[in-house]
């Protein structure tokens, strides 16, 4: 699981209602599969009957509890204080308690499937395995148990709880989330009061420089309030210095250490500005994705609510209500054939979770994106990998030095001469140094060539009696 899933509780417990349905599909395409591909039947075999059904029904229940779980927790998230704080490795941990002690009360709730669930019956030839329940059972509590007490039963635990559980959960993530498009709507920034808000600052700078807060900014307030302080003062330094040129100076002194304060009040006061302006986009940036993540989590969580009664509110109640629908002449293999179809559309809700999450989720669009990328690399790197090593061995194998010899057989007897050549870099000069004293004058020769790695060339040679001429 990725560290960015694992920031959110609601993504861990996706995460694991993922998983769950990723197996229970698995397991249903595999019985399908092996029935269709190698004719082997999970029912003919007492062991795979029984776990079969058991894997089917806790990998049902855990996945419907784990729904649960992620509505209960996305509930309580929009509703607290606090509902983006991150949590720590320790929280992660106590999730995954949770999700294990979930399977281990459902584990040991639906471990009478591989005990009891099933029967081998001999006909007198072979043994027969039927995988199912009937009244011809030894233990016949076993049978008032599975027809009597559990349909019910799992009617009202494993369907109508979680489905008042999710609708209740649901309400609250609908009602959180309008209240907080409502506050979004309401202080959102326009244009109206963008222009307002400049209009007043025009005004309150130009209502300074009459109406001063400090006397740095006009001298104004200089001249009507200090003038006496300000003649008093020149007279001083005239009578003490008795020159213009330190008084000149002075001025000078002081016109300087002003410009210096404000300009350092200005870098300042742009400094703060831009901080403020990124900590504010910054701020409008993460409640905006966090906005739109809490709108498609709970979009996805709506669809799955609804897909959860519309596709498994028929198998329920047709598993619960089979015995007073037919009669007890109706033909069975209509009955199974229907019930068959209900458990088809009730599969679907599982199978079609991913593709659910894939397109209301953008997070998990991201990361499934991201995965199939690094899978892609990785192979791309063992591809790239393994070409500079084939490219050195076969380098290794052409600079290596190699035996020759030549095979000439001859059209008179059909015997062979063989002769050892040591070569070493070209293979076309070793047909010269051959020694063809026992030719005939006219004939054709076919030489092969075989190097060390038992590879073969064989080429068709013309060769002429030269004492005749």
């Amino acid at each position: 699981m990725q560290r960015s899933l694992r920031c959110h509780s609601t993504f861990a417990y996706l995460a694991f209602l993922s998983l769950s349905n990723g197996l229970l599909s698995l397991v249903h395409f595999s019985k399908w599969m092996f029935n269709y591909y190698f004719n082997v039947s999970f029912e003919s075999f007492l062991l795979t009957c029984r776990l079969n059904r058991f894997l089917s029904d806790f990998l049902t229940h855990f996945s419907l509890f784990t729904l649960v779980c992620v509505n209960i927790d996305r509930a309580r998230t929009v509703t607290k204080n606090h509902p983006n704080r991150k949590y720590s490795k320790s929280k992660f941990q106590l999730i995954l308690m949770k999700e294990i002690l979930v399977a281990s009360i459902l584990c040991a709730f639906h471990f009478h499937w591989i005990i009891k669930y099933g029967s081998e019956v001999s006909n007198g030839e072979k043994k027969v395995v039927l995988c199912d329940f009937h009244d011809s059972q030894t233990t016949t509590i076993y049978y008032y148990f599975l027809t009597t007490i559990y349909p019910p039963f799992e009617l009202v635990v494993f369907f109508c709880l979680p489905l008042l559980i999710n609708i209740f959960c649901t309400i609250l993530i609908i009602r959180s989330l309008s209240m907080r498009m409502r506050t979004a709507e309401k202080f959102r920034p326009s244009k109206t009061n963008l222009q307002d808000k400049i209009i007043r600052r025009k005004s309150s700078r130009i209502l300074s420089y009459f109406i001063p807060t400090t006397a740095s900014k006009t001298n104004i307030h200089s001249c009507f309030c200090f003038q006496i302080q300000c003649r008093r003062h020149t007279n001083l330094r005239l009578k003490i210095g008795r020159t213009t040129r330190s008084l000149n100076k002075y001025h000078e002194e002081n016109k300087t250490i002003d410009r210096q304060q404000s300009i350092t009040s200005l870098s300042q006061d742009n400094q703060v500005q831009s901080t403020l302006k990124n900590t504010t986009g910054i701020l409008n940036k993460t409640h905006r994705t966090r906005r739109t993540r809490d709108i498609h989590l709970s979009a996805m969580l709506i669809s799955l609510n609804i897909l959860y009664l519309l596709l498994n509110l028929p198998f329920n109640l047709h598993q619960t209500f089979v015995k007073h629908l037919y009669n007890t002449n109706a033909d069975r293999c209509n009955i199974m054939f229907i019930s068959l179809l209900f458990d088809a559309l009730q599969q679907t809700f599982f199978t079609t979770n991913f593709f659910l999450y894939v397109l209301t989720n953008r997070r998990f669009r991201e990361e499934f994106y991201n995965t199939i990328i690094e899978i892609l690399t990785r192979c791309k790197q063992n591809s790239s990998r393994e070409k500079p090593n084939n490219y050195r061995h076969r380098k290794q194998m052409r600079s290596s030095s190699f035996n020759l010899s030549v095979t000439m057989r001859t059209n008179s007897n059909n015997d062979n001469q063989i002769v050892w050549i040591p070569v070493s870099q070209n293979g076309d000069s070793a047909i010269s140094d051959c020694d063809l004293t026992s030719t005939s004058p006219t004939q054709q020769q076919t030489i092969a060539l075989i190097n060390e790695n038992n590879k073969s060339n064989q080429k068709l040679v013309m060769f002429k009696d030269i004492s005749n001429d």
